[in-house]
């Protein structure tokens, strides 16, 4: 230490080079246990709340859904759209899809109303609203998982549709019997005579047949118990296939077969094609026990004729398919 003009200098000392100890590795594994721990602790927590998320905007998509069926009716005098349009002989708009399986489906119909695309009178049209329908997509679904990729026909998504033609599946399938099963049931000897056939006829399906008029059912139809009948649901077809008696030991819930049971096997009288678990948890194996416990799980969103749109379970929708405010998935 030493003073200059009034200041007081203090030396310190040289500071030695000392070396710094690694980390052993016995450190580094325990630091990789806590991060690989820390990751399976909050993985399943991400996972919850992308579904979470998922199943909220599903939702939200299936009531912007429902607002357009809504400005379809009052434009076209009170009908809502058919799941498909089919026009016959060759016209001006031949089918788009194998074995003429329309040229319009209910996406087309309402699209005007979602995406944007404002007028649609021809295919090109179409085929330009199409390139929005992404904006209609469940959250959830990805088509390239399913069938056999991007181009499939929408009646049959495994089948491919020769030339590219862009797809219209979105995730969400139309139930095209308004108020059919109500009014004929061929398993119930009260709703399976003739004038019940004959009456049930009137409604449904809604699917335009024989040229390009077929029949448009109207909303106030649709309307009857609107808060408990199905519109559109979380679907791998864009129509909703039914059988006509409930059985769970015998339905098959997609996402549960694979693309080729569905060629070998799918039969839309013992098939009810929805996707029963997309906004659940993922089950740990496809087993038949799995698919029956699946049952009373609410994995699937549905939009009501009336507009809103809620969470069910596959019983729900069946019954709200079948019989809307009643149960009918019991022998």
């Amino acid at each position: 230490m030493r003073r200059s003009r009034g200041f007081t200098l203090v030396e310190l000392p040289a500071v030695s080079n000392v070396k710094r100890a690694a980390f052993t590795l016995v450190e580094l594994l325990v630091v990789i246990g806590i991060i690989a721990l820390l990751i399976s602790v909050l993985l399943p927590a991400l996972g919850a709340a992308r579904r979470q998320a998922n199943t909220v905007k599903c939702l939200s998509n299936l009531r912007q859904m429902g607002l357009g069926f809504q400005l379809y009716e009052r434009q076209y005098k009170g009908a809502w759209p058919v799941v498909y349009h089919h026009e016959s002989g060759g016209g001006s708009n031949p089918p788009l899809y194998p074995g003429g399986h329309g040229d319009r489906s209910w996406m087309d119909f309402i699209a005007p109303y979602i995406v944007g695309q404002k007028v649609i009178q021809n295919a090109q049209d179409i085929a330009k609203a199409r390139q929005s329908y992404d904006q209609m997509k469940c959250p959830s679904w990805d088509r390239r998982t399913f069938g056999t990729g991007v181009n499939t026909d929408p009646y049959y998504p495994w089948v491919p549709i020769p030339g590219g033609e862009p797809s219209v599946l979105i995730g969400y399938g139309m139930h095209y019997h308004p108020t059919w099963y109500e009014t004929y049931d061929p398993l119930d000897p009260r709703l399976n005579s003739t004038a019940a056939y004959d009456k049930a006829i009137a409604t449904a399906p809604a699917i335009t047949r024989g040229g390009p008029k077929g029949i448009y059912v109207k909303a106030s139809v649709w309307g009857r118990h609107g808060s408990e009948r199905a519109l559109i649901t979380d679907s791998d077809s864009s129509i909703i296939f039914t059988m006509y008696q409930f059985r769970k030991s015998t339905v098959i819930y997609q996402p549960f077969m694979k693309p080729e049971d569905i060629v070998n096997s799918w039969d839309p009288y013992t098939h009810f094609t929805v996707d029963a678990l997309r906004h659940a948890k993922p089950p740990r194996d496809l087993s038949i026990s799995t698919r029956r416990r699946s049952v009373g799980i609410a994995g699937m969103n549905m939009l009501y004729c009336d507009g809103h749109a809620a969470t069910v379970n596959v019983v729900q929708a069946w019954n709200a398919i079948h019989n809307p405010g009643s149960d009918r998935s019991k022998p």
